[in-house]
């Protein structure tokens, strides 16, 4: 009777299997699961009681923490304090701080699944701030585009020119090699209209001097 008296007031540990007074277990606050003091897991945070399946320690500063207070970074699946913790200005998953990039347009944190490269500067930028350049397709800074005065696109620098005749910024769809010079569609048709009158009032003079010269040799 004493014995079964004494196993009724005892508790088996969830863990080690050790028997413990029912009076001095802990229990795991997400699972219920009876807990020895050597197993048991204390946030370190809000000094909840976890068992070890559900308790977990920061990658940072190796606090033990129950779910509560902890969180995993997108980027690299580890464990860590909320406070070390910053939410993607673009997706709002939780990211840490090796993890995260700073945009250099918002200076918000960004994971790296939503961050990109400016084109021309390589800065970074998040997918929010970034623009595309309508002719190349690359992300670019909105600082680095110009739009078309012909078409009315956003071009970026390797994909813009002024025009040689009227020093119009226009995408390069909308420019023709003329000689050693680049023009604009408008100067090009118009240049093209006023060539055949040049070529015609160019063989008259050639004419008229070639004419001329051979007078004055007879």
């Amino acid at each position: 009777m004493a014995k079964d008296g004494l196993l009724a007031s005892l508790q088996q540990c969830s863990q080690c299997g050790s028997m413990i007074p029912i009076s001095g277990a802990l229990s795991c606050k997400v699972c219920s699961a009876a807990l020895c003091r050597k197993c048991a897991i204390v946030c370190q945070i809000c000094g909840d009681v976890v068992c070890p399946e559900h308790g977990t320690t920061c990658a940072d500063c190796g606090r033990l923490l129950c779910p509560d207070d902890s969180a995993t970074c997108r980027g690299c699946d580890k464990s860590f304090c909320v406070s070390h913790l910053h939410e993607c200005t673009v997706c709002g998953e939780t990211i840490c701080e090796g993890c995260q990039i700073m945009c250099a347009v918002c200076e918000g944190p960004v994971c790296p699944e939503h961050i990109v490269a400016c084109a021309t500067c390589q800065e970074m930028i998040c997918t929010n701030c970034a623009d595309t350049c309508d002719r190349c397709g690359r992300p670019q800074h909105a600082a680095h585009l110009e739009l078309c005065r012909l078409s009315g696109s956003a071009v970026c620098p390797n994909c813009r020119i002024n025009c040689s005749e009227c020093g119009r910024l226009v995408s390069l769809v909308h420019t023709h090699p003329h000689g050693h010079r680049t023009l604009c569609v408008l100067c090009h048709n118009a240049v093209a209209k006023r060539l055949p009158w040049a070529l015609a009032v160019a063989a008259v003079a050639l004419f008229l001097v070639v004419g001329g010269v051979y007078l004055a040799v007879v």
